[in-house]
């Protein structure tokens, strides 16, 4: 008997699987301003029984664009700056300039993401950004991102003209400001802003004459990856991994099953491996991620009985 998979059954199975999945899973995530909370936010960083959010809003003038969320858990005494680098270290395509300025502590100059998804960031003056997407070498004012497809603002409002005069506007809220709650500006900077539970901050690029705000919340894309084994292809030893890691609840990581990154293996995990079984490593990472809400229980038991026997077979003839 051939020592593989057989084709046939195999395209079967991975089919009616991805049938079942599919009839309980919506569309990818977009989500209007009315009524965003917290249990709206998809990619998450940190630990601990607290949680706040960090909305960041590239053209805080304009009132079309959307401003991205990522949610931060967290305990004891913690920073705005905190909240930021560890954010920024968890998604692979945030990017932050941030350095000492004199009188204000620690200054948030500069804030890009790699928009276009294709792992690729850089900025015009060359800065160095370390393995956490952090620069802390912090140059003059006015460089632009080199992929006219990323994001990228910076600015300490110290050009010659009030246009040329731009920052980072630092906002903050008790709760969210998309659910019922406000916006206003903070007293402090992020390095001595103290988070509260269900804390929000906001940072909203414009002109130093100005006021903004993050607005048109979009939750931010977890940055899934089912190659757990890392061998550069999504395929039936992935599953095993998952299904031995399935239920961890707080820090896993890839091997474990963990395709989103969140420290957790659930069903959320198989969806992105089904969405990417048979690809290649260096076709995930130029992808768009895929945002699938998990399924309901019923629905996700189908797939996993589904899946058993399919896995059985690799397994016995692996």
């Amino acid at each position: 008997m051939n020592d593989k998979w057989c084709p046939t059954t195999r395209s079967f199975q991975i089919s009616v699987l991805l049938a079942v999945l599919l009839m309980g899973f919506a569309s990818p995530n977009v989500l209007s301003a009315s009524g965003f909370d917290l249990d709206d936010i998809l990619f998450w960083a940190g630990t601990g029984d607290n949680e706040s959010a960090l909305v960041i809003d590239w053209n805080g003038a304009s009132a079309d664009d959307s401003s991205l969320v990522w949610g931060y858990r967290w305990g004891g005494d913690t920073k705005t700056i905190d909240m930021l680098t560890a954010i920024v270290a968890s998604d692979e395509r945030l990017y932050a300039k941030i350095g000492p300025i004199s009188g204000f502590g620690v200054g948030v100059i500069g804030i890009g993401y790699d928009a276009n998804n294709d792992g690729l960031f850089a900025l015009d003056d060359e800065t160095w950004f370390n393995e956490n997407g952090i620069s802390d070498l912090v140059p003059s004012e006015g460089a632009q991102s080199v992929d006219p497809d990323d994001w990228y603002q910076e600015g300490w409002g110290t050009g010659e003209t009030p246009e040329e005069r731009v920052f980072w506007n630092f906002g903050i809220a008790d709760a969210s400001p998309f659910d019922g709650a406000s916006w206003e500006r903070s007293g402090m900077g992020v390095s001595s802003r103290t988070l509260a539970d269900g804390s929000w901050d906001s940072f909203a690029f414009g002109q130093t004459n100005q006021v903004y705000f993050a607005a048109n919340p979009l939750a931010a894309e977890p940055y899934a990856n089912a190659d757990f084994d890392n061998d550069g292809n999504v395929d039936g030893r992935d599953f095993v991994l998952w299904q031995r890691g399935f239920g961890i609840t707080g820090g896993a990581i890839p091997i474990d099953g963990d395709a989103d990154k969140n420290g957790v293996v659930n069903s959320m995990d198989l969806a992105f491996w089904s969405q990417q079984y048979g690809d290649s490593s260096s076709a995930i990472l130029s992808g768009i991620p895929l945002i699938i809400p998990e399924p309901s229980t019923g629905l996700f038991s189908m797939a996993f009985l589904l899946l058993v026997p399919l896995v059985l077979n690799f397994s016995r003839r692996n």
